[in-house]
């Protein structure tokens, strides 16, 4: 059977509660670019939403790692959704209709 310290135990505890919070401040700049129709200020968080998604991932996988189980998944979910709405824009392959090819005018 394995002692664990109090300070070890209280280590644990406050990085499970910092992963929280850091997954909950992450997650409000990328709600407020969901946000943007009403208003300006809104709508200038949803020109980073990939780094913000990204971002929060990172952080909620951090979260899991310190079980935090609740504020882990929910973050993850939230990330993957906000990435999901950035894939047409990414101009990744087989992510959207099809686009058409430039062709300069000396190949017409």
């Amino acid at each position: 059977m394995k002692i664990i310290s109090m300070k070890a135990v209280h280590t644990r505890e406050l990085l499970r509660r910092l992963s929280i919070a850091a997954c909950i401040l992450a997650a409000l700049p990328l709600l407020f670019g969901f946000l943007g129709t009403y208003g300006s200020r809104l709508d200038a968080f949803s020109h980073f939403r990939t780094y913000f998604s990204l971002a929060l991932a990172v952080l909620a996988v951090a979260a899991l790692i310190f079980r935090a189980w609740l504020a882990g998944v929910a973050a993850l979910l939230l990330a993957a959704a906000a990435f999901a709405t950035t894939i047409a824009a990414l101009n990744l392959p087989f992510s959207g209709p099809p686009r058409l090819k430039l062709v300069a005018a000396s190949d017409c």
